[in-house]
């Protein structure tokens, strides 16, 4: 009897560590086409890309220009690293995932302190061009 509590003990455990992984996965998060701010729409692709550079640097992100409208982007924590890639327009711009490592990604879930952190990333871009070049 006392066999049997302990394999039920056993097994309710091994459910809850699976449960807490898989409560860290998540979609992968990504932004499509989201319209500038007002106050943005009167810059140019160059004013435009310097503003989604400095947004990525205040949060930590190494930026590569990749050409005039797109960047690749990406941010190392603990043993996890990301890359995205950040295409514009003079009207809107995306984020998409390009790459990770050690971020568990599997059928289009993946830890979700990746997508915080693209989250974030996309809150100090809208921030920055909130107020054009200013």
């Amino acid at each position: 009897m006392l066999n049997w509590i302990r394999a039920v003990a056993a097994c309710v455990g091994l459910c809850l560590a699976l449960a807490a992984c898989a409560h860290q996965q998540a979609p992968v998060y990504t932004v499509q086409d989201k319209a500038f701010p007002p106050a943005a729409r009167s810059l140019n692709l160059a004013q435009i890309d310097s503003q989604i550079e400095q947004a990525a640097i205040a949060r930590g992100w190494k930026v590569e220009k990749v050409k005039p409208s797109e960047l690749r982007v990406s941010i190392e924590w603990s043993a996890h690293s990301t890359v995205e890639s950040i295409t514009f327009t003079q009207r809107a711009y995306s984020i998409r995932h390009v790459s990770s490592i050690s971020l568990r990604e599997k059928d289009g879930y993946i830890h979700r302190q990746r997508n915080v952190r693209v989250q974030q990333l996309e809150e100090e871009i809208d921030r920055r061009l909130k107020f054009g070049a200013s």
